[in-house]
């Protein structure tokens, strides 16, 4: 029993680890991919439910319980749908929320109306049906926490819920699979890495339907269950501590945030030109001359050859080149996205796979070539070297002369003397 007390002790802190990721998930990536949301709110809903059914099996003080129990009741009818809108989203490369999702949210608006006389009660209330819990685990049964549908049936539904929507899910990627070998419009690396995760990840939510189900399948059929009997039935728990691996895989491999990207090109697009000349290109992080043509990368993650972001990696450069959008002091990755009318998650993609650099790297070597064009042409006698900073996209003097001398070696005017020289 010590074990898997320990265990679910772990579980507890692993849950509360898991709010805090899909937070952070929340704040820091909606912008680049909002399907990221739908996967931050997955995490959350499960973290909590996992905290809830630690709380009802093991707390001694009521205040935490008589807090979490029943009151999250409703969102949790979100696990399913908050699953399948995040399987879409990345499987179609597409965000928004239809019209029609509005149907899939039935469920928490009947469940958030049958509980909501619960809500409104005294916390005093509350605290009195933790404590009968605590000292009566089979007290759930008869306690009245749904005025609109019967507390076996408000129980029961929420994990049939979670498992026809994984079933489905996997129907969608396996639907989705076989699509992908006449599709050639995904990168082939990207797609077989997120779309193992989007599958282990509906197992995961299965599993989890599974066990909750499992467990009130033993609570109704055991009339004199007690805390001290659950661990009779340990095998049904051990799904709790998989908890740690959904937050260890993001970790790991945060690449899997950039979903599936889709990228519009033409079918009858040739391994031939997807080679084109890239004018200029990033090599090794140098930014060479016209004329110079985009080798294969070494990389194992990435055949440039397959790729149709190849196409991209051309327009990022064009766009900095004909356009030079890079001289805006605060130009950033968001305004590159607008330029070229994509959406962020997709310059992620290309920026880290097809290029290898990062966007900040790559708008440096353009304002330091830039820079270096500007010394050969202006008069400073007319010109001082602050103003070329400031003309090259540079916030500050300093910020101008350390990024110089970081790239080429010297200092703006010892270059102009060399140049001259």
């Amino acid at each position: 029993m010590g074990y898997f007390a320990i265990s679910f002790y772990m579980a507890l802190h692993i849950s509360i680890f898991n709010i805090l990721l899909s937070i952070v998930i929340l704040l820091h990536n909606w912008k680049v991919n909002r399907n990221s949301a739908y996967l931050a709110i997955l995490l959350f809903l499960i973290s909590t439910f996992s905290m809830t059914h630690y709380l009802v099996l093991h707390a001694t003080e009521p205040f935490w319980l008589a807090l979490a129990f029943n009151n999250l009741t409703p969102i949790w009818c979100m696990i399913g749908p908050s699953l399948y809108f995040y399987i879409r989203g990345v499987l179609t490369d597409q965000s928004e929320f239809r019209k029609s999702d509005l149907l899939h949210t039935i469920p928490f608006w009947l469940t958030l109306i049958g509980v909501f006389p619960y809500l409104i009660t005294s916390f005093d209330y509350k605290l009195s049906v933790a404590n009968l819990i605590i000292h009566h685990l089979n007290a759930m049964k008869a306690v009245k926490v749904n005025w609109l549908i019967p507390q076996k049936v408000n129980l029961l539904v929420r994990p049939i819920m979670q498992i026809v929507y994984s079933v489905v899910c996997l129907t969608l990627l396996l639907r989705f699979y076989r699509k992908r070998k006449q599709n050639s419009d995904r990168p082939a690396k990207q797609f077989n890495f997120v779309h193992r995760w989007l599958f282990t990840l509906t197992l995961f939510v299965l599993s989890i339907g599974i066990y909750y189900l499992w467990a009130l399948i033993i609570y109704y059929t055991n009339p004199v269950l007690e805390r001290k009997l659950i661990f009779e039935y340990q095998a049904v728990y051990f799904i709790g501590m998989t908890l740690i691996f959904m937050p260890l895989l993001l970790f790991i491999f945060p690449n899997i945030l950039y979903g599936i990207p889709k990228f519009k090109i033409q079918q009858e697009t040739s391994r031939t030109e997807s080679r084109k000349t890239l004018e200029p290109v990033l090599d090794n992080g140098v930014l060479m001359d016209k004329g110079e043509t985009l080798t294969e990368t070494n990389s194992d993650e990435h055949d440039p050859g397959e790729d149709p972001f190849m196409s991209l990696a051309r327009s990022i450069y064009e766009v900095m080149e004909e356009k030079k959008p890079y001289l805006e002091e605060d130009f950033s990755l968001e305004d590159l996205a607008e330029l070229l009318q994509v959406p962020k998650h997709h310059l992620y993609y290309c920026f880290r796979n097809i290029l290898q650099t990062k966007f900040t790297t790559l708008r440096t070597e353009f304002r330091i070539k830039y820079a270096r064009q500007l010394l050969l042409k202006i008069d400073l006698r007319i010109t001082t070297l602050d103003a070329v900073g400031k003309k090259c996209g540079f916030a500050s003097r300093s910020a101008f002369y350390k990024t110089f001398r970081a790239e080429v070696g010297c200092s703006p005017g010892e270059y102009v003397e060399k140049m001259s020289g």
